[in-house]
């Protein structure tokens, strides 16, 4: 299948996310990457903040609360009540990017260079 047709399916799926949304936040970012001819993303977060318990393996988590936004003290309400361990967890924003080829990826990696540090 080639680049466009790829893009094209990808893009047309239902997202699988637990979320089940692209983040608010980060919208205006993924719109403007598929808009472009030779990219398009794949997963994206905008960076969370997650209260979870159980093992961490992915079907044994439970998550309790989870933002996208800044956490103030209200967001641990009630948490002294679960009889579990609670963890607190913190994500950066990432973002996955299919490129149409090798030239592609190497200008968007040296564009975001300029931004980002890794």
């Amino acid at each position: 299948m080639d680049f466009p047709n790829r893009k094209k399916t990808f893009l047309e799926k239902l997202d699988r996310s637990k979320k089940g949304e692209i983040d608010g936040l980060i919208l205006p970012l993924v719109n403007k990457i598929n808009q472009k001819e030779e990219y398009f993303t794949t997963s994206s977060c905008s960076g969370r903040v997650v209260l979870w318990k159980g093992s961490g393996k992915k079907n044994e988590t439970e998550w309790i609360k989870v933002s996208h936004d800044l956490i103030n003290q209200s967001f641990f309400k009630d948490i002294e009540k679960e009889k579990e361990l609670v963890w607190l967890r913190v994500e950066p924003f990432i973002m996955h990017i299919c490129c149409r080829d090798l030239d592609a990826a190497d200008l968007l990696l040296s564009q975001a260079q300029q931004i980002f540090k890794k």
